[in-house]
């Protein structure tokens, strides 16, 4: 059963609308679930990697083929983890305390969709501890 979380904030920062999911899925499942139920997984830019993501590793739009978003859009932005990315079998990209890590993609984490062009900021979140 899929869950939609309740509002915890809410701020005007950008043109897209942002939900994080607390489902585990592969990229490719995060990206499928994205698209049908909102835009597509986020893409992120200087204005999100301060409050987009503030739980666990979350799943981002951000793919290896050049490093591109999962819109097809380029990653002008960068906020890699130090001694990332290191590539091997690993093309998707995942975000933790305000830094990204590349990783298979076929691990389960829950996700960050956006949604539209032209909307407000929003930030879905669900109590879940830090252990």
């Amino acid at each position: 059963v899929d869950q939609f979380l309740a509002l915890s904030s809410f701020c005007v920062l950008s043109d897209l609308e942002y939900h994080i999911i607390h489902l585990e899925k592969t990229w490719f499942e995060a990206q499928q679930y994205c698209r049908q139920h909102y835009t597509d997984l986020a893409r992120l830019g200087t204005w999100t990697t301060s409050t987009v993501s503030k739980g666990p590793w979350t799943w981002i739009g951000l793919y290896r083929q050049a490093w591109r978003w999962s819109d097809g859009s380029d990653s002008q932005f960068k906020n890699w983890r130090s001694g990332q990315p290191d590539g091997g079998n690993e093309h998707c990209a995942w975000e933790h305390g305000h830094k990204w890590d590349d990783a298979p993609c076929s691990f389960k984490r829950k996700f960050v969709c956006h949604r539209g062009d032209s909307a407000v900021f929003n930030i879905l979140s669900q109590p879940f501890s830090f252990v």
